[in-house]
């Protein structure tokens, strides 16, 4: 019975609205219209942000990643270079406390 009376309601205030009325909704109706489609512009720009933020961090780490891949065997020649002179130092180091022992 409450659907009927909305239905009746609605209705009724439609036919019988007098010409202010009806131009006031008419205005309201496409302001409505017209904020729906900034309302979608808004958020299309939104998720277009969104995707080029994970775009740009996407490159930068793929990016760095590559880069230390490609400098790695570099690094370890010079973490070699680095332990061999380590043990060189170490054996100066032995024999000089062997001299002193002398």
């Amino acid at each position: 019975m409450g659907e009927v009376l909305k239905y009746e309601a609605f209705f009724g205030t439609l036919f019988f609205m007098n010409p202010e009325e009806r131009k006031l909704l008419e205005e309201t109706y496409e302001l409505v219209k017209e904020n729906n489609s900034i309302l979608r512009g808004m958020r299309r720009s939104a998720q277009l942000q969104t995707a080029m933020k994970i775009l740009y961090w996407a490159v930068i780490l793929i990016t760095a990643y590559y880069s230390y891949v490609l400098i790695q065997p570099y690094l370890n020649m010079v973490q070699g270079l680095n332990d061999k002179a380590q043990s060189s130092l170490d054996t100066i180091q032995n024999y000089g406390n062997m001299l002193q022992g002398l």
